[in-house]
């Protein structure tokens, strides 16, 4: 009877010893598990970021490009205007 009374106190000790380990290696499992969950969002904020500031940067070019060509067609059109405005003035042709 007290062997077995020890057997069981050794086992019951054992298991112990493996709940404790599989609880360790549990948390050990959540802390890699978080880190790389964390390691992911910086890297998904890093890429998101650069598509970011390429389209901010491609919408300032086109901007840019929109002013530029605006003015020239403003230049055009105070030319012609420039031109029709003299002609009234003079009453006639200056072409």
């Amino acid at each position: 009877m007290a062997s077995l009374t020890g057997e069981a106190q050794s086992s019951m000790e054992e298991f112990e010893v493996k709940v404790l380990e599989a609880r360790h290696e549990g948390v050990g499992k959540v802390q890699s598990m978080k880190d790389e969950g964390e390691q992911a969002e910086v890297e998904l904020i890093a890429t998101t970021t650069q598509e970011v500031q390429a389209k901010i940067e491609e919408a300032r070019k086109k901007v840019a490009s929109d002013i530029q060509d605006a003015r020239t067609e403003l230049q055009k059109q105070v030319q012609t205007f420039s031109v029709a405005v003299t002609e009234k003035i003079l009453e006639r042709s200056i072409q």
